[in-house]
C-alpha cells in the first residue's frame, strides 16, 4: 500500500513491484481454496513429477514442496462446455485453432498428459492447429488410449488468478471500511507495552497486516469463520476446504 507521499517515480516503481509480487503471492494461496486437487497437479509438476523422478527445474519452482500424486487415474469424462472453456481458455492468439503448444494445455484440462512424440504423432495431420472438433476427437481418442498417462485435471493457466475487480473486492471490503486499520489498533493495544520496549513491531495498514488479518484466515478452514460473515460475503471469499 502506497502512501501520498510516494510521488516520485523511483518510489512508484518500487510500490508496484511489491504490489506485483504480493499479487502473484495472494493468487497462490487463494487458488489452493477453489481447486487444491489442480494446484497439487501443478506443486507435483513444477517438483519434477513423481516422488523420485526428478527434481525442480529452476530456482523459483524450487520453492514448491514436492507432492506425491497418484498417477495411474482415469479422469471423468468432461462436458462439452467445459470443453469449450477449456479450448477458448488455450487459444491465446484467438486463432480458433490450438497449436501444439496451446494443445498440452487444452488436453492436461481434460486429465490426459501425453508425450510430446504421441502429441506430434496425432496432429500431423492437422498442419495449421486442431479447432474445437479436432480438439473433442483428439481428446476423446487419448482417453480410450492406455498409452497416454492420465491425472487429475490441471486448470489452464490463463483461468487461474484473481481479476482486477476481485482485487477491488478485497480493497473495498477490508480496506477501504476500515476494518484493517481498526484490526491493526487493536493488536498495537494489546502489544503496547512491547512496542513500547521495542521487543514488538506496531502494526500499520500494509500488505503484512493484510497477510496477517485476512489471506491467512481466508486460507485456514478453522480460522474463516473467524472473518465476519458479511465481509466474506462482500469480498466474495470461497470457504477453503484445507490449509493452503
Amino acid at each position: 500500500l502506497c502512501t501520498d507521499t510516494d510521488t516520485t517515480e523511483d518510489h512508484q516503481i518500487i510500490c508496484f513491484n511489491a504490489f506485483v509480487d504480493w499479487f502473484h503471492w495472494l493468487h497462490n494461496r487463494l487458488k489452493w481454496i477453489s481447486d487444491p486437487k489442480a494446484c497439487r497437479q501443478e506443486a507435483m509438476l513444477h517438483a519434477g513429477g513423481p516422488r523420485g523422478q526428478g527434481a525442480a527445474t529452476s530456482s523459483g519452482e524450487a520453492r514448491l514442496e514436492r507432492t506425491t500424486w497418484q498417477d495411474d487415474v482415469v479422469p471423468s469424462p468432461v462436458s462439452l462446455s467445459t470443453l469449450k472453456n477449456n479450448f477458448e481458455a488455450c487459444d491465446f492468439d484467438n486463432s480458433g485453432a490450438l497449436n501444439v503448444a496451446q494443445l498440452h494445455y487444452a488436453l492436461q484440462a481434460c486429465g490426459l498428459f501425453p508425450t510430446e512424440q504421441q502429441l506430434q504423432e496425432r496432429c500431423a495431420r492437422c498442419p495449421f492447429g486442431l479447432n474445437f472438433d479436432d480438439y473433442d476427437a483428439l481428446q476423446a481418442d487419448m482417453r480410450a488410449d492406455e498409452s497416454v498417462q492420465k491425472k487429475h485435471l490441471a486448470v489452464p493457466y490463463s483461468r487461474r488468478g484473481l481479476t482486477l475487480e476481485q482485487l477491488q473486492m478485497i480493497g473495498s471490503t477490508f480496506v477501504d471500511s476500515g476494518w484493517l486499520q481498526a484490526k491493526c489498533e487493536a493488536s498495537n493495544a494489546d502489544t503496547s507495552a512491547e512496542i513500547s520496549a521495542g521487543t514488538a513491531i506496531a502494526c500499520v495498514e500494509n500488505l503484512y497486516a493484510l497477510d496477517r488479518f485476512v489471506v491467512r484466515p481466508a486460507t485456514d478452514p478453522e480460522a474463516y469463520r473467524g472473518l465476519p460473515e458479511n465481509l466474506r460475503r462482500g469480498a466474495g471469499l470461497p470457504a477453503p476446504v484445507r490449509r493452503s
